[in-house]
């Protein structure tokens, strides 16, 4: 710049500096740009001197005043964001169409032929728009989620009780097994989970949280073997129009609907069955120290049809709070003590306890005993025979209940018929299962099958 030129410093209001530049524009004497300028903002000029203080340059010609804007390129510019709105114009359809066709659920997507819920799919997903599930779920629409509620594993305080014998990952398999199964049917429908955690012995107070959640709006629960506090506040919410499905019950006849359990007497059947068709003869039934109904049905169903069968069943009642590498001893003490040849275990704990057992008298699982076992189709060790396991798969479990909670959605029902889910064997060294019994596993009948 020569010297008959200096700078004026030029604040433009209203505009970022984050979008400024050092821009040089010479102004005239009169505040005019004379080789451009910025339109539409008045000019503040701050008239400069010369070294020897005059206001005029050293020919005597008035100085040219410039303005300094500076701007500086932001590179986090955001772009705007698309709108239901444009959704809705681009699809050429009102909002309200885009609305519920966006919030994909089957009761709102019937009134629409589906060109145009494509034609709506397909310009959202060009335009990058996504629905905001919580704004749907605000007063005055249905909501979006639903609450599963699954046991605390987590070693809280409100564990299950025999967390002390070190078979935490028990309980962990078949919960994540369960919330597996959930989330997998979800996937395809417009619903969520919120998953929330409740210990089996929570008290009242323990469950604010819980019931806080489902208190809130959802559009209905899964509860999984809730403690007593828990589920006395589901039967009240369900008596009001709740939905909800109700996963293996304590007192799954306390229930008249909307529950979902195993068939625990077919699987005292099975066991029964298993070690007869094996030709066993001294019987062993191995339970855990704490006993629930579930339990004791699959005891019942068992000692009963060994005493059809003209055989002897030996209780044998593992130690409370022990590994299961402790528990085992009592076992292999009863298996030298007794003689027995054929045992019967009535969850996993007991059964990993009785294959212990058997390893420690030195007896080969499936050929010098065999070993039924329940809920061990998850469990495996590189170092021991895997258990022959009478039980169900709690994926599929927690897929069925989603599909029932779906079916009340749809229909507005809030009850259905209780479901009885009927046991699968899952073979595995500890004991053969013969050929024709698991072509036949999905007919049931089992006791029919004790004649043959």
């Amino acid at each position: 710049m020569s010297t008959g030129r200096q700078l004026a410093c030029l604040r433009l209001k209203g505009v970022h500096s984050g979008y400024l530049a050092n821009l040089a524009v010479p102004f005239s004497e009169g505040g005019v740009p004379s080789t451009g300028g910025v339109v539409g903002q008045p000019a503040r000029t701050t008239r400069g001197t010369t070294a020897q203080g005059s206001s005029r340059t050293e020919d005597g010609t008035p100085p040219r005043r410039c303005i300094a804007i500076r701007r500086t390129l932001s590179k986090n510019v955001k772009p705007k964001r698309t709108t239901l709105a444009d959704v809705a114009a681009a699809a050429g359809v009102s909002m309200t169409t885009a609305s519920v066709v966006l919030a994909g659920r089957p009761e709102g997507l019937r009134q629409f032929r589906s060109a145009t819920i494509d034609r709506v799919r397909e310009q959202a997903e060009r335009l990058g728009y996504q629905t905001n599930l919580f704004a749907s779920s605000l007063s005055g629409r249905a909501s979006a989620f639903f609450t599963l509620v699954i046991h605390d594993v987590g070693g809280n305080g409100q564990a299950h009780p025999t967390q002390e014998s070190g078979i935490r990952w028990y309980y962990w398999a078949f919960e994540g097994s369960l919330l597996a199964g959930v989330i997998q049917a979800a996937r395809t429908t417009s619903l969520h989970p919120i998953i929330a955690t409740c210990g089996p012995d929570a008290d009242p107070q323990s469950i604010q949280s819980v019931r806080r959640i489902i208190s809130g709006g959802v559009r209905g629960t899964i509860a999984r073997t809730p403690p007593a506090p828990l589920e006395s506040y589901l039967r009240q919410k369900w008596r009001q129009g709740h939905r909800l499905v109700v996963v293996f019950p304590e007192r799954f006849a306390s229930w008249p609907s909307n529950a979902l359990d195993v068939d625990n007497r077919a699987i005292g059947q099975i066991a029964a069955l298993l070690l007869h068709r094996q030709g066993r003869r001294r019987w062993g039934l191995v339970r855990p120290p704490h006993h629930s109904l579930s339990l004791n049905h699959r005891c019942e169903v068992f000692q009963a049809m060994a005493h059809e069968l003209g055989l002897e069943v030996h209780v044998v009642e593992l130690p409370a709070h022990l590994p299961e590498g402790f528990a085992a001893t009592s076992v292999a003490h009863n298996l030298r003590q007794l003689k027995l040849d054929g045992l019967f275990a009535l969850n996993c704990v007991a059964s990993v306890s009785a294959l212990l057992g058997c390893m420690q008298n030195g007896l080969k699982p499936g050929i010098d005993v065999s070993l039924v076992g329940c809920d061990s189709s998850l469990w495996q060790s590189s170092q021991l025979p895997r258990i022959t396991s009478v039980d169900i798969s709690w994926k599929a479990v927690g897929i069925t209940a989603l599909t029932k909670l779906l079916e009340m959605v749809e229909t507005g029902e809030t009850r259905f018929d209780n479901v009885l889910l009927q046991p699968q064997i899952t073979p595995a060294e500890s004991c053969p299962v013969p050929s024709d019994m698991l072509a036949g596993q999905d007919q049931g009948d089992w006791e029919s099958r004790t004649a043959q």
